[in-house]
């Protein structure tokens, strides 16, 4: 071999490298991403609890509307549709997540469950859910949709 040959060998195996390390790095990054959005759900997801413990009025509401008979006063009904409207940004997100690559279907299914537990724990909140999901038809064609009109029918 020739000192050209050579040089080009060096030179097709420095590309090899560089484009594995460069795989290797986007294979990285995808993982922070993926962690750094899973954390970010979880916050959200906890700050809607941390409310419900840290206002005992909040906590009495969610009991109160566990009895599908319950009608909920005006102050009540703006108080959980501020609710309602949280749970969908958080659930759309997860979704949004999932179909950019950032959350596995594993991750989805779980917040899909939470959706249909939430959904079915509150019933007096159903008519909330109606008027909130009527409201944004873009939200149609998530699955967290479908699974808020299954709960609320079950």
């Amino acid at each position: 071999m020739n000192k050209r040959e050579v040089a080009e060998m060096i030179g097709i195996a420095a590309v090899v490298a560089s484009l594995l390390f460069l795989a290797y790095e986007i294979r990285q990054s995808n993982r922070i991403a993926r962690s750094t959005v899973t954390f970010e759900l979880a916050n959200n997801s906890s700050a809607i609890h941390e409310i419900v413990w840290a206002h005992p009025e909040i906590a009495a509401l969610h009991v109160r509307v566990q009895d599908p008979a319950y009608t909920l006063t005006d102050a009540e009904r703006e108080t959980l549709r501020a609710q309602v409207r949280r749970y969908m940004n958080l659930w759309g997100a997860v979704e949004v997540a999932y179909r950019n690559g950032h959350q596995t279907r594993e991750q989805l299914e779980i917040m899909l469950e939470d959706v249909e537990a939430v959904v079915r724990r509150f019933p007096a909140m159903h008519p909330l859910w109606r008027a909130e999901l009527g409201d944004f038809e873009a939200l149609s064609g998530f699955e967290f949709h479908a699974r808020v009109q299954a709960a609320m029918r079950d």
